[in-house]
């Protein structure tokens, strides 16, 4: 039987070991998100985790 296009996206983000993870936030929060993450280069996902490691590191978290 045929996979359905979900059971193939799951398969692909269980090998890659990546989960979707959706936030609601401000416009404004988004906004600001997305203008440092194109001035600085990174994709959305890389800037959130440098953001969350700048985070642990700040406060001494494992």
């Amino acid at each position: 039987m045929a996979k359905t296009r979900n059971q193939i996206q799951a398969e692909s983000d269980a090998r890659r070991d990546v989960k979707l993870k959706a936030f609601k936030l401000p416009i404004a929060v988004v906004e600001e998100f997305e203008r440092i993450a194109t001035e600085q280069g990174l994709a959305n996902n890389a800037l959130f985790i440098a953001a969350l490691e700048a985070y642990k590191k700040q406060e001494n978290i494992a």
